[in-house]
């Protein structure tokens, strides 16, 4: 039998002709100035788009940098002002952290009025003072001039001379001054943009060229591809500066024993330089000049005829056959062997292909076999465009909880179990990832993921419910009331942070609810009557906010409520029943008497722009405040409590 190659190569020598050698000559010198031409163009578009980049970093540096010392600033005084509301927490190096947390910052101090760190999240740095260092001395002025709020730009620190970006401004009551250091991760970074290893990184570089950075002055290279050039001059690595210097023309030089071909120009205070190997640049040379050979031959009408008559009879008819069994075998025909005998290479791919369709039967079966056996519940599926059936393991009708008939309907149509996967994305978990509830099996929970490779779906599934359940009563106990079993100050931060990170398009406010009477109520029947008051509050405003917000007890005689509605008109109407409520409620005590419920209310709504969820919580505190205000001087000096009553 013979070879492929011998079958074609026997067909093209018996129709040969002597090549038009001068022909060639001509065409290659003039396919050397095109590809001279086509680098020299490239290069041009490569040094506007680097004079694009340095001028873009350089725009983003400024801003990110003004940015960043806005910000903190800002973490400094936002520091400065809890201090001033919660003077207990100066002292407190656990809260100072926990702050330094919530803000995002890497170290909080407090010095005192003679520049002199007392207090702060990091103990060790305890006695330094603005004379400690010349980083620390910045903040000198601050002692003499209380106005003063400065911020640093970005350096090693004083005591371990890591890189920090320290704050700082004086309390509102002139006591003592907050410092607030960070890591200038973004500065840095952007920093990092301006060096020229950075910009190199941003252009499109093929491995095969060469881009370096020449100081106009010193003619020593600064910046490179090639970390080797690094620091050596121009004439040292062979390259002619006056050639350089001409940014005219390309020019071939000979770097280091190795022939290229270069382009520089001059882009501010450097030589950007584009080089490029020559036999990179010329390399499709050899193949024009090849492919123009061949067509000179092909000119040659016998030998046309007999080249065509061989590819055709060795190699498309051939190709075609192959093609035709490995579609079916894609169809899902595994079975389906090849058994092409024309030439020694189609025998051998024919052979190849039926093993390596044999070891993928194999190995399906084996994976069906392991995941079977394992005590994970886990399950497999994978379809293909062009392909109707779906393959899966034997645990996913187990896991998605099909029946035979429906296992037959979602297998049998990749189409059918597309719709389903996507009907099942409807019921994302809120906070969890790949996580869904199993549509009509609300207790239920699986973790699906999918993998698409170019026309291949890859799924794997896996049953959590147990995990689920787990972490639902863990969350519940920890996050609910133990008095009123409404959601704790705790339970409603989370869940409030998933809905606006959810981001659903719902109109929310955030309300804040104060009992008025509690204290009267525990004066008069005793802490026990006062408990079943809060309680009888609890059940009040959880049946007014229904199931489309949130309940929860933020404390004492405190209550939050997070209200979401579809529209701000339902909303309102929310609200109008809370506002009814405030002096028309009644609470039952435990002995069943009735005493009136009142309660003072607050609210905050929240328009497009989403504000952090303490300060909605903030705002509603202190609305709740002015209605309480506004109700005491409407009602002057009346009996806060009416006479209880037993009911019949």
């Amino acid at each position: 039998m013979k070879s492929l190659k011998q079958i074609i190569n026997r067909y093209i020598r018996s129709a040969a002709i002597v090549m038009a050698l001068v022909i060639l000559v001509v065409i290659a010198f003039a396919e050397i100035l095109i590809e001279q031409g086509r680098v020299e163009d490239t290069a041009a578009g490569t040094f506007v788009r680097l004079e694009q980049i340095i001028e873009e970093n350089e725009n983003e540096l400024k801003q990110v940098k003004e940015k960043y010392d806005k910000t903190c600033l800002h973490d400094a005084e936002a520091i400065a002002f809890l201090l001033q509301k919660d003077p207990e927490a100066t002292n407190d190096t656990l809260k100072l952290k926990k702050y330094a947390n919530l803000l995002e910052l890497d170290e909080i101090h407090i010095f005192d009025e003679t520049g002199t760190i007392v207090s702060g999240t990091n103990p060790e740095y305890y006695g330094y003072s603005f004379s400690s260092g010349e980083q620390m001395a910045f903040f000198a002025p601050m002692l003499t001039d209380k106005s003063l709020q400065l911020v640093q730009d970005a350096g090693p620190n004083t005591a371990e001379g890591k890189n920090m970006q320290y704050s700082a401004v004086w309390s509102a009551d002139g006591t003592f001054i907050v410092q607030v250091g960070k890591d200038p991760q973004l500065v840095t970074e952007a920093m990092e943009k301006n060096e020229i290893s950075y910009i190199f990184h941003q252009l499109n570089i093929s491995p095969a060229i060469d881009y370096c950075a020449v100081d106009s002055e010193t003619l020593s290279v600064i910046g490179a591809t090639n970390a080797d050039m690094v620091g050596k001059t121009v004439a040292k690595l062979g390259i002619s500066a006056e050639s350089m210097q001409n940014e005219e023309h390309g020019f071939h030089a000979n770097i280091e024993g190795k022939y290229y071909y270069c382009i520089f120009k001059k882009i501010e205070t450097r030589y950007m330089g584009f080089i490029i190997p020559m036999n990179v640049l010329y390399e499709r040379i050899p193949l024009d000049l090849l492919n123009l050979a061949l067509c000179l031959i092909l000119i040659c009408g016998t030998l046309t005829v007999f080249v065509a008559n061989c590819v055709n009879r060795y190699v498309i008819h051939d190709i075609h056959r192959i093609n035709g069994k490995l579609n079916r075998i894609t169809q899902g025909d595994l079975e389906e062997k090849v058994n092409v005998q024309s030439s020694r290479e189609f025998s051998a791919l024919s052979r190849y292909i039926n093993e390596m369709v044999g070891s993928l039967v194999n190995n399906d079966r084996k994976m069906s076999y392991v995941l079977s056996r394992t005590e994970m519940n886990i399950g497999v599926y994978e379809y293909r465009d062009g392909v109707q059936q779906v393959y899966c393991t034997e645990r996913i009708p187990q896991i998605f909880g099909w029946t035979d008939e429906e296992t037959a309907y979602y297998t049998g149509d990749r189409v059918h179990l597309y719709t389903f996967i996507e009907e099942l994305r409807r019921s994302r978990v809120v906070g969890e990832r790949n996580v869904y509830r199993i549509p009509g099996e609300p207790d239920r929970y699986i973790k699906l993921e999918e993998t698409h490779e170019e026309s291949s779906v890859f799924g794997v599934v896996n049953d959590v419910t147990e995990e689920m359940q787990r972490r639902m009563q863990i969350e519940s106990e920890r996050d609910t009331d133990p008095l009123t079993r409404l959601y704790n100050r705790r339970g409603l931060s989370r869940r409030v942070e998933r809905i606006l990170e959810a981001g659903t398009g719902d109109t929310y406010a955030v309300v804040m609810i104060d009992l008025d009477d509690l204290k009267e109520v525990n004066d008069t029947y005793g802490h026990e009557s006062g408990d079943q008051y809060i309680i009888s509050a609890a059940e009040i405003l959880k049946k007014i906010v229904g199931e489309s917000g949130l309940t929860a007890r933020h404390g004492g005689d405190e209550f939050v409520l997070f209200l979401e509605e579809k529209s701000e008109e339902a909303l309102q109407e929310k609200l109008l029943q809370l506002k009814s409520a405030q002096d028309s409620s009644e609470a039952v005590l435990h002995d069943g008497q009735h005493v009136p419920l009142r309660f003072s209310m607050g609210c905050c709504f929240i328009d497009e722009v989403v504000a952090p969820y303490d300060e909605m919580l903030e705002k509603a505190d202190i609305a709740m405040y002015q209605n309480k205000r506004q109700r005491k001087e409407k009602h002057g000096k009346q009996p806060r409590m009416k006479e209880s009553r037993t009911k019949e």
